[in-house]
C-alpha cells in the first residue's frame, strides 16, 4: 500500500485502501451518475460521522437513517452492482491478528476471500471507500466548472 492509503475500521476490524487509479475513478463516477441522487445522503451522512443505520434507535428512526442506504442499493441493477464492488474492493486489505495484511477481495472470483466478513461489512468498507475516492473527485470537477453569465444558463462542452 502507499503512503496516503485510506485507513479506516469496519466491525472493530482495520481496513485499509490503496485507493482507485483515475481511470476507474471516472468509470465508477459514471456508472454511479444515474443513483447521483440516492449517493449523495448516503455519502453525506458517512462524511458527518453517523453510522449508515443506528443500532440503538427506535424501529421508526433506525428505518429513517437506513432509507438513503435502502435508495441506493436497490436502484443499482447486477451489473453496476458488480462493477461497484469490484473497483472498491479490489485493494482493500484488512489487518491480521499477527499484524500483517491480508487482501479481502478475488477480483477473479468476485468474492470475499477472507472469513468473518458480513454483507453489512462489505457495503460500509464499500462506502468509506467511495466516499474517499468520490467525493474529492465531484468537488474537484465543480470547482473547475466556469461560473455562469449572469442570466444565461451554464452549458457544458466536453470534447474526446
Amino acid at each position: 500500500m502507499t503512503a496516503n492509503s485510506l485507513m479506516f475500521s469496519v466491525s472493530g476490524t482495520a481496513y485499509r485502501s490503496g485507493g482507485i487509479d483515475p481511470v476507474s475513478t471516472t468509470h465508477l463516477a459514471r456508472r454511479l451518475m444515474p443513483f447521483i441522487a440516492a449517493l449523495i445522503p448516503l455519502l453525506s451522512q458517512h462524511v458527518a460521522g453517523r453510522p449508515l443505520v443506528g443500532s440503538a434507535q427506535s424501529l421508526s428512526a433506525t428505518l429513517d437513517r437506513a432509507k438513503p442506504l435502502t435508495d441506493f442499493l436497490s436502484s443499482m441493477d447486477g451489473e453496476t452492482h458488480d462493477f461497484v464492488l469490484d473497483r472498491a474492493l479490489a485493494k482493500v486489505e484488512r489487518e491480521r491478528a499477527d499484524g500483517r495484511w491480508e487482501r479481502i477481495w478475488d477480483g477473479k472470483r468476485q468474492a470475499i476471500v477472507v472469513e468473518g466478513v458480513t454483507a453489512a461489512d462489505v457495503v460500509e468498507i464499500v462506502v468509506h471507500v467511495l466516499t474517499a475516492e468520490l467525493a474529492p473527485f465531484f468537488y474537484s470537477l465543480i470547482d473547475r466548472m466556469p461560473a455562469p453569465a449572469a442570466g444565461t444558463q451554464a452549458k457544458v462542452h466536453l470534447h474526446g
